[in-house]
């Protein structure tokens, strides 16, 4: 069973403008196009790794 988290801004200064999602395990960061027709992963990594 996969787990979904609830989309929040992200919250970090670097990632101004981009979103943060759990899915499983793993955080996801991304953002859209100004025009908001694409989603750009911009960095994922498991939720256990530490940088």
């Amino acid at each position: 069973m996969i787990t979904i988290g609830t989309s929040t801004r992200a919250d970090k200064p670097e990632w101004k403008g981009s979103h943060k999602v759990l899915v499983d395990q793993f955080i996801i960061y991304y953002s859209f196009s100004d025009d908001k027709q694409t989603c750009y992963i911009e960095y994922f990594k498991h939720s256990r790794q530490h940088y």
